[in-house]
C-alpha cells in the first residue's frame, strides 16, 4: 500500500515494521470479534484501544508511513477474517496453503535478492554503511 500510495513520489522510502504490527492489532481485534467468546471480547477491546492510541500517536508524529499502516491494518483484518480458527477445518486443503506459504517465501526472498543485487539507491546505501564502500 505505501509503494501504491507514493507511486507519484520518486525516491519516497519506506522502512520499518510498523505495517506489519498494525496488522497484527488488526487481526487480533477482528479474532477477537469472532470468536465471540468473553476473552475474544477482551483481546479485541484490549487491541482496539492500543490501536486508537498507535493511530493517534503517528498522526502526531512526523515521517509515518500512514499508508503502510492502512495496509498491515486491512491486510491483518481481511486475513482474519479469511483463515480459519483452530476450532473449525478449512475447506482449503493443506497442499493450496503450503503452495501460498512457498510462494509468500519466495516473494520474500526475490525481494532481498533484487535488494542487493539490482542497480537501486538502496543498494548503494547499504553498500557505502555496511560494506565500506
Amino acid at each position: 500500500m505505501s509503494m501504491w500510495w507514493s507511486w507519484q513520489s520518486p525516491g519516497a522510502v519506506s522502512a520499518g515494521a510498523s505495517g506489519a504490527l498494525f496488522g497484527l492489532m488488526a487481526a487480533a481485534v477482528v479474532y477477537g470479534r469472532r470468536s465471540r467468546t468473553s476473552f475474544g471480547n477482551a483481546l479485541s477491546s484490549e487491541w482496539l484501544q492500543l490501536g486508537v492510541f498507535a493511530v493517534v500517536f503517528s498522526l502526531l508524529v512526523g515521517r509515518v508511513d500512514h499508508a503502510a499502516h492502512a495496509g498491515g491494518a486491512l491486510t491483518g483484518a481481511g486475513l482474519a477474517l479469511v483463515l480459519p480458527d483452530r476450532t473449525t477445518h478449512s475447506r482449503i486443503p493443506t497442499q493450496v496453503w503450503l503452495g501460498l506459504e512457498l510462494f509468500c517465501l519466495a516473494i520474500i526472498l526475490g525481494s532481498f535478492v533484487a535488494l542487493f543485487l539490482l542497480d537501486d539507491p538502496i543498494y548503494a546505501l547499504y553498500r557505502k554503511t555496511w560494506f565500506g564502500g
